[in-house]
């Protein structure tokens, strides 16, 4: 009987002895390296907390970026036509103007194109340039206004406006376009003299200017 209880108390010492030896392998071979690195640790954590916390902030504006770029790209589309229309459309252009406002053109000049004595380029390289209008035509003061509307607001031009001239309309009996007691009407009748300059860059093939840089490079280098 006591051998029995001895065989069991000495298996019961072998599993504590076991357990026991586990434990300190645990913490010699994880514990121990764990808490030596453990500062190490929470720093690269610390730093993955930031990337994700930057991520996720990027992600929650990224709509916001989007709605950006397209309205950047809109309004590229929407001027580009503007910053390359040269002189030679203008007399068409100046020409649908006065149609779209029905009224009649007395008469059109168009300079020749100057370019910028200061320099000013696009980013490609493409040289700005001007050139001189002046047109006539008789209306009201309403159709003065609309004109200049037009011009700013629908023409595919940048026009800039360096002179009025406003005289009153003289009929076929020698009376000009006012009422009779000297105060113009609203319907008085007026010639207009407009003299504007128009700006505009010079279009640059982007594909075959990086070309010849390219080539004008390695000749250089030769």
């Amino acid at each position: 009987m006591n051998n029995k209880k001895q065989i069991k108390i000495s298996g019961f010492i072998i599993v504590i002895a076991v357990v026991l030896v586990l434990s300190i392998i645990f913490l010699i071979a994880v514990q121990v390296p764990f808490l030596q690195q453990k500062e190490g640790y929470e720093t690269k954590h610390a730093s993955a907390t930031s990337k994700i916390n930057y991520y996720n902030s990027y992600l929650s504006n990224a709509s916001n970026v989007e709605a950006s770029i397209a309205a950047m790209l809109e309004e590229y589309q929407t001027k580009n036509p503007i910053l390359y229309s040269n002189g030679i459309k203008t007399p068409y252009e100046v020409r649908t103007i006065l149609k779209t406002l029905k009224y009649t053109l007395t008469s059109l000049s168009v300079s020749a194109s100057n370019e910028d004595d200061q320099g000013r380029t696009t980013v490609e390289g493409g040289r700005l340039f001007s050139t001189g209008i002046n047109f006539t035509f008789s209306g009201t003061r309403e159709d003065l206004k609309k004109t200049l509307d037009y011009l700013e607001l629908k023409a595919n031009g940048s026009y800039y406006i360096n002179n009025i001239d406003v005289e009153p309309a003289v009929d076929a009996g020698g009376t000009d376009g006012g009422s009779t007691t000297g105060i113009a009407g609203a319907g008085a009748k007026y010639n207009f003299s407009i003299e504007m300059s128009l700006y505009y860059f010079e279009k640059i093939d982007v594909e075959a200017a990086a070309v010849a840089a390219s080539d004008a490079a390695e000749s250089s280098a030769a």
